[in-house]
Order: structure tokens, then sequence, then C-alpha cells
């Protein structure tokens, strides 16, 4: 741009700052503490206010979707055309919370009907609800105004009407703050109008104007950046939408508790927050399908229930298709994949689509496809079942992260990510996943080194998956503890915990959060851990 070279020479001055402080985030999400702890989303405390997206229109609109209208980048600005009574609109893809202040230059270049306009628009829920204000709305210097199923009404305005104080060919500076129900219209940083509404209480955030030619230039977002934000995957590693690497641990929570019951209740989830869990790997096994559960609306609202309260106390949900290796309720399908993948996968694919529509743009949902896979005959098999799951998830909701997880075609012992380096899975935004376990009610018990462990782990190529780029989580992992934890399994607990750390993984679900079973986190329901859940909370 040829304007404004001194501010320009600031702001590039301050964005090389951002850029230099943001660089520095990864490195120090990956600082371990004496005992080996990696927080969820490192040392920094991200709650402060701070620039959650920026955009000066140098580059693409790669971080936006066009609602309408023509938008196009040009010279390093954003034009944006509507015809004389057409409103257009552009929204950032991003969440930006619920409480922000977003600045924008707006430069009207010309009016269809001598009615110049430029506005932001924000906590937009659907097409035809959200909120706008700006330059020129409804005449005025300044206003706010609301859009309610398709029909806009004014809320509040500042200065002289009829466009008086609206000039085309410069440049001003646009601010609002939305905090709460209160929101306020400032003009080249002078407050014009402010108002307090409770019709629209979330939503994206963007531009718009109507009957105007119009340039938008250095939209900026600040607030508090939200725990729970769209994660992605890069390589090896899980990161939010704000770039900070995310180490997703946390619990295991059966359906034996959580719904036959009763425990999947609120309280649950504010003790697991005080263990310092980030994310709770929900378990919906395959015979509560079968059953009709999914088409149970209490099981659903119970289910509705705890993801909101997750996303409540800041923690991911992992939604994960349980069991289908194991034994269903009549014991048809015990350890045999491939036999229900011929009798039930139809029913299998459907209630993912039932699970995706249903929370199609959750931020803090998960997919975990098939758990312990085993007898599927062939890779193949299993890599063309886990594309065609992908992809009908992807097709209602397009961003989710999605989570496959280590296979065998045959026994137990052959349990790994061979398939891998065969013929890659090959979609986007995939975590694969592990499940071990250190000792076993048979009796066995692994060497509990971390050497050791370490070896056991190359056999099934989770340090491959890591060498070639994949994100690799542990969905599942325990020392068993029914008869009381031996000081051979708790060492083996801490050091397999501690390899996880060093070398590199996204992080672990400890099974599982209840009180009795093989392996069990809780001395009782009021959040106090077992022995075994007092090492896994170290780790957390």
């Amino acid at each position: 741009m040829k304007w404004e070279s001194l501010s320009r020479t600031f702001l590039s001055f301050a964005s090389l700052i951002l850029i230099i402080c943001s660089a520095t985030l990864p490195v120090l999400a990956l600082q371990y503490s004496s005992s080996q702890r990696i927080s969820s989303l490192g040392t920094i405390n991200y709650s402060t206010t701070a620039v959650i997206f920026k955009d000066d229109f140098s580059n693409t609109l790669s971080d936006w979707t066009i609602e309408s209208g023509v938008w196009t980048i040009d010279d390093g600005k954003l034009p944006g055309t509507a015809s004389d009574n057409q409103r257009i609109v552009i929204l950032y893809k991003g969440d930006v919370g619920v409480d922000y202040e977003i600045t924008v230059k707006v430069y009207i270049m010309s009016s269809a009907s001598t009615r110049p306009e430029g506005q932001i628009a924000f906590r937009h829920e659907s097409v035809g609800n959200y909120y706008f204000a700006g330059i020129g709305a409804y005449g005025y210097k300044a206003a706010i105004g609301t859009f309610i199923d398709g029909r806009p009404s004014m809320l509040a305005y500042g200065g002289l009407g009829n466009y008086q104080e609206v000039q085309q060919n410069i440049w001003y500076n646009l601010k609002i703050t939305a905090v709460r129900n209160e929101i306020k219209v400032y003009v080249n940083d002078e407050l014009i109008c402010s108002v307090t509404d409770n019709g629209h209480t979330t939503g994206k955030v963007g531009l718009t104007a109507i009957h105007s030619s119009v340039y938008f230039d250095d939209f900026i977002v600040r607030g508090s950046m939200p725990s729970i934000s769209r994660l992605r995957v890069e390589g090896t590693q899980i990161k939010d939408q704000f770039g900070r690497r995310v180490y997703l641990k946390g619990v295991n929570f059966m359906s034996d508790f959580w719904w036959y019951e009763g425990r999947g209740t609120e309280q649950q989830f504010v003790y697991m927050k005080n263990w310092g869990v980030n994310v709770v790997r929900i378990v919906i096994e395959c015979w509560e399908i079968e059953q009709g559960l999914m088409n149970n609306p209490s099981f659903l609202t119970r289910l509705d229930n705890m993801i909101s309260w997750a996303e409540k106390y800041g923690m991911y949900v992992v939604l994960d298709g349980w069991h289908l290796s194991g034994s269903t309720a009549n014991g048809v399908y015990r350890h045999d994949t491939a036999k229900y993948m011929v009798d039930k996968w139809d029913d299998w694919i459907k209630q993912w689509k039932t699970l995706a529509t249903r929370y199609k743009g959750r931020t803090n949902i998960l997919y975990d496809l098939l758990n312990e896979p085993l007898q599927l005959g062939t890779y193949e098999n299993y890599q063309t079942k886990m594309r065609q799951a992908i992809d009908t998830i992807r097709a209602i909701d397009p961003d989710v992260v999605i989570i496959v997880e280590e296979m065998s075609i045959g026994s137990w012992d052959k349990m790994g990510f061979h398939f891998e380096q065969t013929n890659p899975i090959d979609r986007p935004n995939v975590i694969f996943s592990g499940h071990r376990y250190g000792s076993q009610p048979s009796g066995h018990q692994d060497i509990p080194t971390k050497e050791a462990i370490r070896s056991s782990l190359s056999v099934r190529k989770w340090d491959w998956m890591l060498k070639n780029n994949r994100a690799v989580w542990i969905g599942e992992f325990g020392a068993y503890n029914n008869d009381g934890l031996s000081a051979t399994e708790q060492t083996w607990l801490r050091n397999f915990m501690t390899v996880l750390n060093e070398d590199g993984y996204s992080g672990y679900a400890a099974w599982q959060w209840g009180d009795r079973g093989w392996y069990y986190l809780l001395a009782d329901w009021n959040g106090n851990p077992s022995d075994y859940g007092k090492i896994v909370q170290e780790f957390l």
C-alpha cells in the first residue's frame, strides 16, 4: 500500500515483535518440569487480552468465507462492491470467543444511490442472524443494527442523519467492542453510540457493505483467546487455531459408568478439570448402537450435556466407537472386526453420520473411528473402511479431526501401524492412536525400563510414525491395579508417560474414570484418586 507509510512502519515493527513472540510459544510449550510434565497449552497464560486474528489483506482470503457478494484482494486492500439495496458479507472462518474488540480501516469509494456504508458484522450465528455496526448505517455517522431471521432493525445511532457526516474517498478508523450484552461503536477513536442487547450471543465476525463500493484494510480482532478452539494436525503435532501446540491429556469414561450408572454428571467434569484433564474419551459401545440407544433421546441428551460440560471446563471430547473388536452383548463378534464389518458396517457408518450431523461445527469434538480392530485379514480392508468413514464424516464436518487406531490382521501381539508403511490412509487432519497396558490381569508385566518401553513401541511402529511425520496419541493406557499397584507397575507407569512426553507424542488418555475394574483411576466418585490415579495425576 502507498499511504500512511509512517503508520505502516510502526505496524510492521509491531508485527515483527508479535511474530518473534509467537515463534517462541511452541518452544515454551515443550519445556519439561522436573516431573516430566507438559501442560496442555505450555507454560504461558493465554487468558490475557491479545490479538486473536489480524489480516492486512496482503495475501489471500484463505482465512475467510464469502457469504455473499464478490470480494477479492486488490493491492493490499479488500474491496467489496454492493449494488443498490444489496448487502454483501464476508466472514472470518475462525472462532474468536464471545467478548472482543474489532478494528478496521474503512474507505468508501462510491455509492450507487449516494448512501455510502461500510460496516463490521459480528456474532454472526447464521445467514440473516447477526449484528452489524459502522459507517453510514441507517444514514448516520455510525449505527448498530441487528438481523433476526433476515429482517434488519436499528438498535442505536449517533451523529447526524441522512448521510450528512459520511464522506467518500477518505479513510475511517472503525472500532466496535462487544462485551457480554453491551456493544459500542467508535469512529476515529470517538464513541458514537452504544446499546445493551441480548439478541445474539455468539458467532462469526467479518465485514459487510450495502449499496456501496468499499475498501477495508487492517482487520484486527483482540480479546481473550478461548481455551477451546478447533484443532488441526500439522505433521507430528496437534495445534489449535492460534498456532499453539496442544497435548491432549486426560481420561476414558465408559458408558457403563456415564450412562448405565448415571455418573455422567457435571460434577464429574469438575473433578476431571481439577485433576488437570483437558480431554475426555467418551466410550460409545457397539451394542448400544445395535440396541437403539443412539435413537434414545435421553441417551443423546446425556451425551449432549457431557460435551457441553467438557467445553465449559476447557476440555476436548473424543467420541470413541468402542468394543467393535470386543465382546458384543451376545458375544457374536468377539475379537472379529472383519465379521462385524461385513454384517454391521453400514449401520456403523450410519451412526457416525448421525453423530457428525448432530455435532457439526462443535470445536471440542474429535472422532475415534474404530477401537482396537483385530482379525481384519488384510491391511487394505482396514484402510478402505477407514477412508470411507473419514470421507463420510468430512462430507458433513470438513474440518473435524479424526483418529485412526493401530490394527492387526491377526492377534493382539501383531498390533501396530504397519499399514501406514504399505499404503497410507492419506487424509488430512488425522491423528493416529495406539493403546498400551504395561500389566495385565493374566499376570503379564512389561519390563519397566524406558529402554524396554521404547523397544516395545518400536515393534508396533510408533516411533516410525513420528519419524515419518504422523501425529500419534495414546487413546488408552494403564497399569493393572485391581489387586493393588506393585512397585514394578508404578515404575512402568511413570516411565511410560515420561517416554511419551520425551519422544514427541501428542498426549494420552488413561483407562479409566471409574472406581472399579481392571484399571481404575478413582478411589470414589468424589474425585479422589486411587494409587494408580495419583500417578496419572502427576502427568496431566
